[in-house]
């Protein structure tokens, strides 16, 4: 059947309607598409489709990049103009939040921050072994998951990456390691970072506990990071976020900041002297260790970092406040793409602090804490903003700042 594109929702599918009224969802098309599709799951009041043929291409395809485009699953905008990309991801935020969290009175995205590079920006590649059985020496490979979320497929290079990265992979099965790797029973997943100053290192499945820690930088200023711990993939756009943080955090200057599921300290640190204490919350011990190193070398003293899941040591410290200091508070949040425990959220309502600030991977689950977060008007929104990490995806950076603003009466 032929239908024509009006929009692409949140994950990247372009939406079209059926004759009979219903919503279709079919990836790889754009808005202004007049596309042939077939129907592939019916879901009774909406269907998904592939895409068969293009009749008229809408005004913001481009041409792809990536020879693997269509059968990888880890991009979905690449046939989208950037422009476009950032435009579509603003209106799937506010969708997103209007629905799942019901949230009405929602601030302006501000700021909107595009990548200066929509290719080749990732600084971190996590790629599965492939063994080729046609291969008659039986070669080791690696690469992606295809869109079934279950086969995996050989790549040579990934144009998101860094060119730097990119040649890497290529030398990974001559060096002493990658050899190792490829004569095991069970290969182990091959690990790709580069630092700020542009030099690469590898590792296979987990990083050693004893590997050299990484250079990296929050507003121009040196951190470290150990090789296995978590760091932002776009150093371009992360400068932004850790501006706008700064920022922030100034607005709510004040006694106290607690920096939840801190990895390495990187949003304490850029909080700087806006907040006399800084407590930094991680549950993975080597990044404990670098925040503790970080926040010596930048001359925050009063700090502590604490071990622990955040669940568990975030309730246990806004219980020991004082109603007074709590309010003299701001906590940020950047928790995994799940989002944020149970424990968190109750905590934050019944220990409620001055101000909050949600960093989220995920606008799914960031609108569905933030629903609780602002039930009966306990918090309110108050800033919101978008970081396009990750382009030639559906996925995006968001950061919402919330003071605590209940009803009286």
């Amino acid at each position: 059947m032929i239908v024509e594109i009006t929009d692409v929702a949140f994950g990247g599918s372009g939406v079209g309607t059926l004759e009979d009224g219903r919503v279709v969802f079919v990836p790889f098309t754009a808005p202004g598409d007049t596309a042939e599709i077939a129907i592939s799951r019916d879901h009774g009041r909406y269907a998904e489709a592939e895409l068969m043929a293009l009749r008229v291409p809408g005004p913001g395809r481009v041409e792809p990049l990536c020879p693997y485009y269509g059968r990888c699953g880890g991009c979905q905008y690449q046939h989208l103009a950037y422009d476009l990309q950032v435009e579509l991801k603003q209106k799937q935020l506010r969708d997103v939040l209007q629905r799942i969290g019901r949230l009405s009175d929602l601030p302006e995205i501000s700021p909107v921050a595009a990548s200066p590079k929509p290719y080749a920006y990732r600084n971190k590649l996590a790629l599965e072994p492939v063994r080729e059985p046609e291969s008659p020496e039986k070669r080791l490979d690696y690469g992606f998951c295809e869109r079934d979320n279950k086969t995996f497929f050989a790549v040579e290079s990934c144009p998101l990456a860094t060119p730097e990265l990119n040649q890497l992979l290529a030398k990974i099965g001559r060096t002493t390691p990658g050899r190792r790797n490829a004569a095991a029973e069970a290969p182990r997943k091959l690990v790709l970072r580069q630092q700020a100053d542009g030099s690469t290192h590898f590792y296979f499945g987990r990083a050693s506990f004893h590997a050299t820690w990484l250079e990296e930088n929050v507003l121009n200023q040196k951190v470290r990071v150990p090789l296995g711990s978590f760091w932002q993939v776009n150093p371009d756009v992360a400068a932004d976020l850790f501006e706008t943080v700064r920022q922030w955090g100034r607005d709510a200057a004040g006694q106290c900041m607690i920096d939840a599921y801190g990895g390495a300290g990187a949003f304490s640190l850029a909080m700087g002297d806006a907040f006399k204490q800084h407590i930094v919350i991680e549950s993975d011990e080597q990044a404990v260790r670098a925040a503790v190193f970080n926040h010596g070398s930048w001359g925050i003293a009063k700090a502590r970092c604490l071990r622990g899941k955040t669940e568990q040591r975030l309730p246990k410290l806004l219980q020991e406040m004082k109603p007074a200091s709590r309010q003299a508070t701001t906590v940020l949040l950047d928790p995994p793409r799940t989002g944020c425990r149970d424990q968190v959220l109750e905590a934050l309502l019944k220990q409620p602090v001055g101000n909050l600030i949600y960093v989220s991977c995920n606008p799914s689950t960031l609108a569905r804490d933030l629903r609780q977060l602002c039930q009966e008007g306990a918090y309110r929104v108050q800033k919101l903003a978008l970081f396009d990490m990750f382009p030639q995806t559906s996925h995006f950076e968001t950061a919402v700042g919330l003071v605590w603003s209940p009803k009286v009466g």
